[in-house]
């Protein structure tokens, strides 16, 4: 997990690309979340 951490600091794209798709899949799990519960 901290080697993960220090690629994650050492290259800010990949980070934020890694960011996206997880946001990415927060995203999608909530709102299938919303439809199960609405």
């Amino acid at each position: 997990m901290g080697m993960a951490v220090c690629y994650l600091l050492l290259f800010p794209s990949i980070r934020s690309v890694i960011y996206t798709e997880y946001e990415y899949i927060v995203l999608r799990v909530v709102s299938e979340c919303q439809g199960w519960y609405l």
